[in-house]
């Protein structure tokens, strides 16, 4: 059996026919997986045994705590020296106070990032608002030229909103702004490098899925492409201030790479709480790697980035998930209107 058919539940449809698959009967609401409704707060180990990486948004900062420190008693096994041991104790203890270091958006970014579709701004309003920063300006330029945007030459701002549209240039302002402050951190520049051009990746896998599937804007997949990762920011920023703070050494790349995998959800969930992000990032940087416990309303996008994601990192290997083991692959309700689109795409990988 094909991964088509792991994921939808019937064969590859034939091509070059482009129809919407039928609906699959939804599964009885005790088999489905999905995350608890608002005031069911389920406790942290058994939560993390069922994959829940945080509380349902909105989530306080007691229960980002409680999941942050049975997460981090996990890890404990694999601190081999006292750098470590701080290392760990530190982020615990910071994430307990509330006292992370969270990075601060542009103010434009920010602004821009506040704007739902039903702002009164129009087309000019928006790039006046980008003009006051022209260093963000420029940047955004350079993503809109990149060919992966297919927008053609693209030489103004004011050009740039009537060919793209408002939730596009959100978007890419918000990417430009991410950049320049928020990737930037000391001792951790080629990681952060590495990260940032993933999440750019990921986005525009995003976008073009919507665009194909239509399933949701593009502008809004790209947006939570670019933040599905930021917990991972959060993490680098924080060993680096823990670092200064303790003048100790870098804990060992082990320690890094586990904490990072483990934590990031959760740091995401900090990110996105302090900045009051809106529900879809708080969903998308949490539930990213299990989009079947996603809202209805948002499960849509999440899926395509969690899908993106997987294609961004290791295409070779799509065809080759027939267990239906991976999360971003097993819940056969995410994209059954997208099926052809899905097809197309698969084949145009390698392997």
């Amino acid at each position: 059996m094909g991964i088509l058919s792991r994921l939808f539940g019937r064969p590859r449809p034939a091509r070059p026919t482009r129809r919407a698959s039928p609906r699959r009967t939804p599964a009885a609401p005790e088999e489905r997986s999905v995350a608890p409704a608002s005031g069911q707060r389920a406790a942290p180990e058994r939560a993390l045994r069922e994959g829940i990486y945080h509380p349902v948004p909105p989530a306080a900062d007691e229960e980002i705590a409680e999941f942050a420190e049975a997460r981090l008693e996990g890890l404990r096994g694999l601190a081999v020296n006292p750098t470590d041991r701080r290392c760990l104790e530190g982020l615990a203890t910071s994430i307990a106070a509330g006292k992370l270091d969270i990075p601060v958006l542009p103010e434009v970014a920010g602004s821009l990032l506040s704007l739902g579709e039903s702002s009164d701004l129009d087309n000019d309003d928006v790039a006046d608002l980008i003009r006051r920063d022209q260093a963000l300006a420029a940047q955004i330029l350079r993503y809109a030229n990149a060919p992966t945007m297919g927008a053609g030459r693209i030489q103004s701002l004011d050009h740039c909103v009537s060919m793209l549209g408002f939730e596009m240039v959100r978007s890419l302002a918000v990417a430009a702004a991410l950049g320049e402050g928020v990737y930037r951190v000391p001792g951790y520049d080629r990681e952060t490098r590495s990260l940032q051009s993933h999440s750019h990746e990921v986005a525009e896998t995003a976008a073009s899925l919507a665009r194909t599937t239509d399933l949701c804007g593009a502008g809004d997949a790209y947006m939570a492409g670019l933040f599905h990762d930021v917990g991972k920011v959060v993490a680098y920023r924080n060993l680096s201030a823990l670092r200064r703070k303790t003048r100790g050494g870098r804990p060992t790349e082990l320690l890094i790479k586990k904490l990072i995998d483990e934590l990031h959800p959760l740091l995401g969930t900090c990110f996105a709480e302090a900045r009051e992000l809106p529900e879809l990032l708080r969903w998308t940087v949490g539930h990213h790697h299990v989009p079947g416990r996603v809202p209805d309303e948002h499960r849509p996008i999440v899926g395509l980035v969690a899908f993106a994601e997987l294609v961004s990192e290791e295409p070779e290997r799509i065809e080759d998930l027939e267990d239906g083991s991976d999360p971003a692959l097993s819940d056969p309700d995410l994209w059954p209107a997208c099926m052809p689109d899905i097809a197309d795409l698969l084949e145009g990988l390698p392997g």
